[in-house]
């Protein structure tokens, strides 16, 4: 269970509980029909099998000749959320449960333009789900004086919810044709303004989500989960919502080679929570995500918080740059700050990733990854690259300092087909990225 966590430390980072899974899907014009089955290859992972899982997706398309659109998602299959084995994984001994469900969302929704500029799309929808069974789940928590978990089994139920919805938003735009800047790849600007606001509810469903066994479960995250179905995908942890989300969106536009050419985009948008089971706040924090691409060889992307009217909220800065600084030499620098977040630790990190094309045949790679909290530098790896035609091979070597008083080194060798570069022996050249 350790071995990705010891020597894949960035693909630890991002998924430190991979998936075992085959899907299968069929596409059309508006839809998708997929098979999916995924079971626990490791029993030291928690994993929700789906044995087998089929699902139906129409995406928004006109319904008959109507101004009316329609969307539906429908799935049913045998779920059961497997828990680690044994008292080192899992220690509170928390139960393994399961059950068959059934589940089908539709949605009908109003496109319009009122006025010549303003896009209204109000949207109304109802979801039905059965489970073959309910229940009530404790998880242990021993600082609530509750040593092991437990599962109560409760008769079958079939939860209805219902859903509303309203989009609006406008454009605004100027041309600014004196906007000339060769080395900023500024060919005439075009600004785009864009206000949007989105208001969801969600209705009280008549079973709630304590007593629903939890496997598409809400996960907390420093990011906002989306307010509308189907992109809300906890489908097992759907309460009642109230939620209005205001936002701006800004775009520089420029020409390049004939085509119209996105030069910088920043959205910035919040949420009120009349009623948000999944917030803790009434206001969130403003969130900014901005990219930055001002010619083709480099740039920038921003995700970042910072509180509002709650100042007890968190701030969080995710910073990337990518730089094909020559034909011969590409860098990549990330910074990642948070600070405040009661769910997760303080984070003030760098990682730096360089790659030299030495010729044809021979590259050379510096990888580093600095704690700024710490002090520590946690990474470093070299590696040189050798092109062997149909393969890349791979020497390389790397020092782990992971802050527990104790330094891991070692001696890489990888091999990666050249024709699937992300699927090397054993993993690929930039794992996590």
């Amino acid at each position: 269970p350790y071995i990705l966590e010891d020597f894949y430390p960035y693909e630890f980072q991002v998924n430190p509980q991979p998936d075992s899974y085959v899907e299968l899907i069929k596409t059309g014009d508006a839809f998708a029909l997929s098979g999916f089955v995924r079971y626990q290859v490791n029993n030291f992972f928690q994993t929700t099998e789906r044995l087998p899982e089929v699902s139906w997706n129409v995406v928004r398309t006109p319904l008959f000749n109507w101004p009316i659109f329609y969307e539906a998602t429908t799935s049913a299959g045998w779920y059961r959320l497997a828990q680690p084995f044994g008292t080192f994984f899992n220690p509170g001994m928390n139960p393994d449960y399961s059950a068959f469900r059934f589940d089908t969302f539709h949605q009908l929704s109003y496109p319009n333009t009122y006025f010549g500029f303003l896009s209204i799309v109000p949207r109304v929808g109802f979801r039905t789900t059965y489970y073959s069974r309910t229940g009530i789940v404790t998880e242990a928590d021993p600082a609530l004086g509750i040593p092991f978990g437990s599962v109560i089994y409760e008769p079958a139920g079939t939860r209805y919810v219902f859903n509303a919805g309203i989009e609006a938003s406008f454009k605004l735009s100027h041309i600014y044709e004196g906007v000339q800047a060769h080395w900023l790849g500024l060919d005439g600007l075009l600004h785009v303004i864009q206000p949007y606001a989105d208001y969801a509810w969600v209705s009280t469903p008549n079973i709630s989500p304590g007593n629903i066994l939890q496997f598409d479960r809400f996960l907390p995250s420093t990011y906002l989960s989306p307010i509308e179905f189907p992109e809300f995908t906890a489908i097992d942890s759907i309460a009642h919502l109230s939620v209005l989300r205001l936002g701006v969106q800004n775009k520089f536009l420029t020409r390049r080679d004939n085509a119209t050419w996105s030069w910088l985009t920043i959205d910035t948008f919040l949420d009120v929570n009349f009623k948000n089971p999944y917030e803790l706040t009434y206001y969130s924090n403003l969130q900014a995500q901005i990219r930055f691409n001002p010619v083709p060889w480099l740039y920038f992307t921003e995700y970042a918080q910072i509180p509002t009217f709650e100042k007890q909220n968190f701030w969080e800065f995710n910073t990337a740059m990518v730089w094909t600084v020559t034909p011969s030499i590409n860098l990549t620098l990330l910074h990642s700050y948070l600070n405040h977040n009661p769910l997760e630790p303080r984070t003030n990190s760098l990682f730096l990733q360089t790659f030299f094309r030495i010729n044809s045949n021979w590259g050379f790679s510096i990888l580093e990854s600095y704690d700024q909290t710490t002090g520590r530098l946690g990474v470093q790896q070299y590696q040189i690259h050798r092109d062997l035609s149909s393969w890349v091979g791979t020497l390389g070597f790397y020092e782990n300092n992971n802050g527990g008083g104790k330094t891991t080194y070692g001696l890489q060798l990888i091999l990666t087909l050249k024709a699937i570069p992300k699927y090397g022996f054993p993993v690929n050249l930039s794992p996590g990225l």
